[in-house]
């Protein structure tokens, strides 16, 4: 996974607090706030630590400009478990599945560095394919030192429809399997298809 340039990064997270101020409900692409889990998807294990929502389109790449004109939005969420067990996931509805493919090509270039990260990365390489989530899914995995504790983070990025969508899961080795990580995903695809199918008959009512 690369990254921007420090001076990029700053850029990016002024323009991302900006995206933040006063953010109205999706209209005419899917609400994403509406198809992230919920505590009660996940059991009493995990609880909400955070949830935001910002204007997509932050970025100069066509597909953010045709998202910013559709009146696009992404949300993001993130749970805790126990110890160092947790994971966030966002959703973010494109204009349309051809832009959501062109992000999916540069989407690890434009992922911000946590700025408050203390710990030491010790190794950094490409996840196993998710078969559930189609051919342009991609995975990757970071194992990183934080104080006396290896924590592995496995990240998967994946297009449902015109939405793309990203999971970072991290945890002692074992926490997370590819599995439970797509379970996590196959579900928010369920209610990603649910959301279009009630945006398509909300948009056949008004006509």
């Amino acid at each position: 996974m690369t990254h921007p340039s420090l001076r990029q990064q700053i850029a990016q997270r002024i323009r991302l607090v900006i995206a933040q101020v006063w953010v109205p409900r999706s209209r005419s692409l899917i609400e994403p706030i509406d198809v992230l889990p919920r505590v009660t998807d996940l059991g009493s294990e995990f609880k909400l630590i955070d949830e935001r929502r910002w204007r997509t389109g932050t970025s100069n790449a066509e597909w953010a400009s045709r998202a910013k004109k559709a009146g696009s939005i992404t949300a993001w969420r993130s749970f805790k478990g126990a110890g160092p067990h947790g994971f966030w996931i966002q959703a973010c509805p494109l204009a349309d599945e051809a832009d959501a493919k062109s992000a999916m090509g540069d989407l690890w270039t434009r992922t911000l560095t946590n700025l408050r990260f203390r710990g030491r990365l010790v190794d950094s390489r490409a996840g196993p394919p998710v078969p559930s989530l189609g051919s342009d899914a991609s995975t990757i995995e970071h194992e990183v030192v934080l104080g006396d504790e290896r924590v592995v983070t496995r990240y998967v990025a994946w297009r449902s429809h015109n939405v793309v969508n990203v999971l970072a899961a991290s945890g002692q080795t074992e926490t997370w399997s590819w599995d439970a990580i797509a379970s996590i995903a196959d579900a928010q695809n369920r209610r990603i298809q649910h959301a279009g199918e009630r945006l398509t008959d909300q948009s056949r009512m008004s006509r």
